[in-house]
């Protein structure tokens, strides 16, 4: 019995909980109170070719922070003109988004500026859904009326009374459904490459632009023709990596993200990549001269400049000239070899900065110098000195042991002879006595 007491007793607090949650959801939704759209005339009446003003006035007890809905109108009979920074759109439709950034109003205004394009009379009413917000980012509730104009004929009269104007709830402005497609049909960029290959369910992308664009223009269309898109990031490009965001947004509302990691090439990264591109390593080139400056050229052109920093050469280059296709060209040898085969040249490509190349004189052909050819023929030369000084102390050392075997020979030569000669001698003496 006990058991069954702390049950029911458990049941009857779960419930106090839900009762009291449900109360508090409730009273939190009733505090967004409702808000009033008054759409209005500058006048009943307008002639064909002259404008005419809708203004569209907001109101609500409580302050509004965000507002965000669409205004609709016959374009066979009105030519949309102009509506201010939080005005877009046209051809029957005007999409109004405002955002005072958390402070709120308790009343907004907005103009429409029209143009009578034929004869004929139009309503003017809201579309779709409208979204009205307050200072606690909670949705209003909302009532708006419907005001219409005529258009008249240039030569008739426009002196009539003003339009009657109509409230209605807001549930009872008619409603579309709206569509929820944020897709689109192709997407495109300006750029070196793009991977992967664009999908709609892909929503990350690489990117490589060459070091002369700034901006990454993108090619593309949405699969709904009332989707909008709108771009987060899209700054001029540094070198090195960039992010970029682009948001389509569908006409409900939906959204679908997709984000660009933007790599700029440097100056030297493109400049690399078109010499593979070009489909060899190695620059077939003919030399040409154009306002006292000397060109290497071929798909690209260089301008052949003089080293100032002698610390880019490597050690042992000297400056020289040469001749080719006929023209004098500054390059750089080796010191202890002028007639090597190979040479450096420095060269500037177009907007770039000078860089070392290397020259093949039998060839023909330049390419960027990265120091492995150079190395080897100045590692050729160290060796060739190498063996030489080796060699020369070799035959040094040689001479001198033969020297010093043969300054031994000889004393060894002249303390035998000495030794017999004493030992002749003592021997006459003893016969004597």
């Amino acid at each position: 019995m006990k058991l069954n007491s702390s049950k029911i007793f458990c049941k009857a607090v779960l419930l106090m909980l839900i009762c009291l949650t449900g109360f508090a959801i409730d009273s939190s939704i009733s505090k967004a109170e409702g808000a009033k759209i008054e759409l209005s005339m500058s006048a009943p009446k307008v002639q064909v070719g002259k404008e005419v003003t809708v203004i569209c006035t907001i109101t609500s007890d409580e302050p509004i922070t965000e507002t965000e809905f669409t205004v609709a109108y016959t374009p066979g009979v009105l030519a949309f003109v102009e509506g201010g920074t939080n005005v877009s759109g046209g051809n029957g439709y005007l999409s109004v988004k405002s955002d005072d950034g958390g402070e709120g109003l308790l009343r907004k205004t907005f103009s429409f500026k029209f143009k009578g394009y034929a004869k004929g009379s139009t309503e003017i009413s809201l579309y779709g859904n409208c979204d009205v917000y307050n200072e606690a980012g909670e949705k209003m509730s909302v009532s708006a009326n419907t005001t219409s104009v005529e258009v008249v004929a240039v030569n008739e009269s426009v002196e009539t009374p003003n339009p009657k104007s109509t409230m209605v709830p807001a549930q009872q402005v008619k409603m579309v459904k709206l569509s929820k497609n944020n897709k689109l049909k192709y997407l495109h960029a300006n750029c070196v490459s793009m991977t992967p290959k664009f999908n709609n369910n892909t929503n990350h992308y690489n990117v490589t632009v060459d070091c002369n664009t700034d901006y990454l223009y993108l090619n593309y269309e949405t699969a709904q023709s009332k989707a909008t898109v709108s771009f987060k990031g899209n700054t001029e490009l540094a070198p090195g990596v960039n992010h970029q965001k682009m948001i389509v947004k569908s006409q409900s509302g939906e959204k679908r993200v997709f984000e660009f990691d933007i790599i700029k090439e440097s100056e030297n990264d493109t400049e690399i990549r078109k010499i593979k591109e070009a489909g060899a390593k190695n620059i077939e080139f003919t030399v040409i001269e154009k306002a006292g400056k000397v060109y290497v050229k071929n798909q690209y052109q260089f301008e052949v400049v003089s080293v100032t920093d002698e610390d880019i050469l490597p050690s042992g280059y000297v400056k020289t000239n040469i001749e080719l296709d006929g023209r004098s060209v500054t390059a750089y040898t080796m010191e202890n070899d002028l007639g090597n085969n190979y040479l450096l040249m420095y060269l500037k490509y177009e907007g770039g900065e000078p860089t070392l190349y290397q020259f093949d004189r039998q060839e023909k052909t330049l390419q960027r110098y990265t120091g492995t050819m150079t190395e080897k023929v100045n590692k050729g030369i160290q060796e060739q000195q190498k063996t030489i000084f080796t060699n020369t102390t070799l035959y040094a050392i040689i001479v001198g042991l033969v020297i010093l075997v043969l300054v031994l020979v000889i004393t060894l030569i002249n303390m035998i002879i000495k030794k017999r000669v004493g030992k002749g001698k003592r021997e006459l003496d003893d016969t004597d006595f």
